[in-house]
């Protein structure tokens, strides 16, 4: 193969590659993150021929003044987990689509509406 596609040492591996530029436009619904536990297997989920991902329960500041507390699939915090203060983000348009978004890169990225 050729090694002019292979990535420069001296640049990182972003846009820059060549990749075109995109703007978004869609409207979110999204709340801080106080906490993302992993909660224990369900009862038999050991002996499960296929093994599950964990779920996760998610505390989140409700924005009007209060914490609340919802269950993920731990697909959603498959890369990583989630610090204090990141986004839990549902995308509506996409079949109510759940992902995270760390705290600065969301707040670049979204006004709240």
């Amino acid at each position: 193969g050729s090694s002019s596609n292979r990535p420069r040492k001296d640049k990182p591996a972003t846009s820059e590659a060549g990749m075109p530029k995109w703007r978004s436009h869609k409207v979110v619904q999204a709340v801080p993150i106080i906490a993302a536990t992993e909660l224990p297997p369900a009862p038999g989920a050991e002996n499960a021929d296929v093994k599950s991902l964990p779920q996760y329960a998610v505390i989140y500041d409700d924005l009007k003044g209060g914490l609340a507390e919802m269950t993920v699939s731990g697909a959603v915090f498959a890369r990583s987990v989630p610090a204090h203060g990141d986004y839990l983000v549902i995308y509506p348009d996409s079949d109510g689509y759940i992902s995270w978004s760390p705290k600065a890169t969301f707040e670049a990225g979204y006004t709240r509406i």
